[in-house]
């Protein structure tokens, strides 16, 4: 109301006083009014002890009407609450509402009729109208006289503890505790952490957002991720992307495939109030960037678009590329070596090995001609999609990590160069000077989450991120082929294809989509994204992947994380106890994962549950100790 009546940019001091004086005036009419026969208050003599600078500037009328706006406007209907109801209606019972509330029956009941709770023969109770309140008990009495019922036949629901459990169950109703409507533990993670806001009203406006898709929609754990986890981590940063696009003046962002395909569906939700901003999806991957990225083919440039070599092989790593691992025939002789070196898992030592026959003067000739003719059908595909437009200021949109792509991508168009969004990066990333210039969501290096988040990244989030929180219907593009006089991308088999994963996305597009619509309804989030990432995102990304729990890891049961390298791993495994000894025993201080386990400790809370993670915590605690 405050922010509505002064203005966003108005003083903090102007703000906060007006949230003041509304709650003392409430307290006060309550203080003042109360007696054994009225027990609560209604809005408009809450109104009347409201301070009298405040009425006389604005109205009791005025305000009045601006709170119910507001009420009905923040007012959402709980899908279990409304199945609750539903069945008690078809089996021909009426419905008596009591509440106790300083709101009209008038209003209450119409909120009600339009969201579909209530019937003809239903009826409501208002303390503030009746007299009589729930937390007194009167309010269950006057009920029981006027309908001339016993307690003994009534059955009544509500969340309160106290004034819908504990005060009917002395009196002999039957009730029933609605517990699974409260704030989730990272909802109040992001309201006690609100002093890390500009506004403290943020962390409120985010868990009342990531509660209202949680309850609005039909109860599941896949619902309750995507609200607290992955959608308070892509909105904002979506939000952030379109505020900053229009101030630079960028007029055309491209979403690069598959990762950032997420983020698309978020930008057309909020593309109405950036009309200028034209929203295209860019399919490419690796294997159509990377060697097509190619300038010099360099030792250096290889080792770029090589990372991530180790522990695999020569001819995964070529597959990468789109090349077939014998185009490297003619150097082995250079270095005594055969082909059964194609098939070896590759070391740090053996890396280098590899760098030195892909730069062989044998071998590099043969590696530029592959790479220049992906290049010019790149080319060709991006300006099929209007990427040369001369009226076009270009962006790209991914998940991160290196910021090798947009590399490529503007070694691809040459003099013509794209800005490029990243959610993340990593501390080992391209500089501007390098790649081209560009924002991320956060970054490893700021001061507040430096630790924490270093930790999280290292902890399976990539994996996680990449083929859960972004997942798509789609396979990875693996290249560009001419279809007449188009060219259209070819696809690899999808990681994830069961019923399952189709049950997933639907539910991952459908709420992440939701919750961008009712974070677009408050302006300051919208201009204020980088804070709600900080504040809330990656306060729930550190809290799940380093603290789990076990039936949030069942979601990732049937997923495999892969990189079209024909070496998918599970990102969550059953653990026996010996495996989880020794990886206690040798891994507790290391950020690199042991090979097949992606997400440690996802799979130990997967595994163990709760009490698992604590044991991995301690010991972990202890080492450090020891070590210090």
């Amino acid at each position: 109301m405050a922010l509505e009546l002064h203005g966003e940019n108005a003083h903090e001091a102007i703000i906060y006083d007006f949230v003041n004086a509304r709650i003392r005036a409430e307290r006060k009419a309550l203080s003042s009014l109360s007696s054994s026969s009225k027990q609560d208050v209604s809005i408009r003599e809450i109104y009347t002890y409201l301070n009298s600078a405040i009425v006389e500037l604005f109205g009791i009328e005025q305000l009045i009407q601006l709170e119910l706006k507001i009420e009905e406007s923040v007012l959402r209907p709980i899908h279990s609450t409304k199945q609750e109801i539903d069945f008690l209606h078809n089996e021909g019972k009426s419905v008596l509402y009591i509440s106790d509330m300083y709101l009209p029956s008038s209003f209450i009941k119409n909120q009600l009729i339009k969201h579909g709770f209530w019937e003809e023969g239903d009826e409501l109770y208002v303390s503030n109208e009746v007299g009589f309140t729930k937390e007194s008990g009167a309010l269950f009495d006057l009920i029981s006289e006027n309908k001339n019922t016993p307690f003994k036949e009534w059955y009544h629901c509500g969340d309160n503890k106290k004034n819908d459990h504990q005060v009917p169950k002395q009196k002999g109703i039957t009730t029933k505790l609605l517990r699974s409507i409260q704030y989730s533990r990272y909802e109040l993670e992001w309201i006690k952490s609100a002093t890390l806001s500009d506004n403290p009203l943020q962390g409120v406006l985010m868990a009342g957002i990531a509660r209202t898709v949680r309850l609005c929609s039909e109860k599941s754990d896949i619902t309750d991720m995507v609200s607290d986890v992955i959608a308070p981590l892509f909105v904002p940063f979506v939000a952030g992307v379109l505020e900053d696009a229009n101030k630079r003046g960028i007029n055309r962002i491209y979403f690069l495939a598959r990762d950032a395909y997420i983020f698309l569906q978020i930008a057309k939700t909020f593309s109405a109030s950036y009309p200028d901003i034209q929203l295209s999806y860019l399919y490419g991957s690796r294997r159509t960037f990377y060697l097509a990225g190619i300038d010099h083919g360099t030792r250096e440039e290889f080792n770029r678009i090589m990372g991530g070599a180790i522990r695999r092989t020569p001819k995964q790593m070529m597959r990468r590329i789109n090349l077939d691992v014998h185009l490297l025939n003619d150097g082995l002789e250079s270095f005594s070596i055969d082909q059964n070196f194609y098939d070896e898992s590759l070391t740090t030592e053996s890396f280098e090995l590899f760098l030195d026959l892909l730069t062989d003067k044998k071998v590099l000739p043969q590696l530029l001609h592959q790479a220049q003719k992906q290049k010019e059908i790149a080319r060709h595909y991006f300006k099929q999609e209007g990427m040369f437009d001369p009226a076009s200021t270009v962006a790209i949109v991914d998940l991160g990590w290196t910021r090798t792509c947009q590399k490529s991508i503007n070694s691809i168009l040459g003099n013509t160069k794209v800005f490029g969004y990243y959610f993340g990066v990593f501390k080992d990333r391209l500089l501007p000077n390098e790649a081209g210039d560009y924002m991320a969501g956060f970054y490893p290096e700021e001061i507040i989450w430096s630790e924490k988040i270093d930790r999280s990244l290292n902890s399976g989030f990539v994996a996680v991120a990449e083929q859960v929180f972004a997942m798509t219907t789609d396979g990875s593009t693996i290249a560009y082929k001419r279809k007449g006089d188009q060219i259209v991308p070819e696809f690899d088999t999808k990681e994830n294809s069961d019923i399952y994963a189709e049950e997933y996305t639907k539910k991952l597009y459908s709420n992440t989509v939701s919750f961008s619509k009712e974070y677009a309804s408050f302006h300051w989030l919208m201009t204020n994204a980088k804070s709600a990432i900080t504040a809330c995102g990656l306060n729930s990304l550190y809290l799940f992947i380093e603290r789990p729990k076990r039936k949030e890891t069942i979601i990732f049961d049937k997923f495999k994380a892969g990189n079209n390298l024909n070496d998918n791993e599970k990102i969550i495994t059953h653990l026996s106890p010996r495996v989880l000894f020794q990886l206690l025993k040798s891994k507790l201080n290391s950020h690199q994962k042991p090979p097949g386990l992606l997400w440690i400790q996802g799979s130990i809370a997967y595994t163990f549950g709760q009490l698992g993670l604590q044991f991995y915590y301690s010991l972990r605690k202890l080492k450090e100790w020891a070590s210090n």
